[in-house]
């Protein structure tokens, strides 16, 4: 008997810390849009502070997204009922509330309504 013997190499990837995210669809696919943005000084320029905004995209098939979430949910409860509820810290929810009264100025005018993602980190 040959045995054939099988190379495999992993590529774990790289840890991403995300400040923000937001989800779009089409028909076939979910796009899990994860954001980290970051400022950066360079001390020796009178340039005004540069943003860094760094993009990580998970694209997942409906069926994929349903088991995800249904995992995520999971992992949420037993969280929970280790550590105790999550909840969302005061300051972030004056920052959600102010920004949410600034979304609904601004689709007032538009006649359309959007769904309220979270704080944006560009104002």
């Amino acid at each position: 008997m040959n045995e054939k013997k099988l190379n495999v190499n992993i590529n774990d990837g790289e840890e991403f810390f995300a400040q923000e995210a937001s989800i779009s669809y089409n028909p076939t696919l979910f796009n899990l849009d994860f954001r980290r943005i970051t400022s950066r000084v360079d001390m020796r320029s009178n340039e005004a502070n540069v943003l860094v905004l760094r993009h990580n995209v998970i694209m997942l098939e409906p069926h994929v997204m349903k088991k995800m979430i249904e995992i995520m949910t999971r992992a949420i409860e037993k969280y929970e009922k280790e550590f105790g509820v999550i909840e969302t810290p005061e300051s972030v929810k004056k920052l959600e509330e102010k920004v949410k009264k600034q979304v609904q100025l601004q689709t007032k005018d538009q006649n359309t309504e959007l769904d309220y993602v979270g704080p944006n980190y560009f104002g």
